[in-house]
């Protein structure tokens, strides 16, 4: 979605962090944000201040935006395509501080 990656290109590398993971849907004058972990969610809920500005930009004045968490409970569990050094947020860590993964610890949200 090209307008959604020219949002993203405006954000500082810190906010912009949180929102990498997300799939935007546009229905009408609502961007929809689905995110699969709870982590970035909570995040991108947090920065929406520094969001909406070029949401607005993109989308119109009258934009709403709703952020909402997938569903994995419920969902067949699947063989894990990507490791968690694969996943957007720790690549944008890594990258930022030069630095490697050296253990990864699943936890529960």
């Amino acid at each position: 979605m090209t307008g959604w990656s020219e949002v993203l290109e405006k954000l500082n590398r810190t906010v912009r962090a949180a929102y990498l993971d997300a799939q935007p849907e546009v229905d009408g004058s609502m961007l929809v944000l689905w995110f699969r972990y709870g982590f970035h969610h909570k995040k991108a809920q947090e920065q929406s201040a520094q969001l909406m500005p070029h949401v607005r930009a993109w989308l119109g004045d009258d934009v709403k935006i709703d952020y909402r968490l997938r569903d994995t409970e419920t969902s067949k569990p699947g063989p894990r395509s990507a490791s968690p050094e694969d996943d957007p947020f720790v690549r944008e860590i890594v990258k930022r501080f030069d630095g490697r993964v050296t253990r990864v610890k699943e936890v529960s949200e």
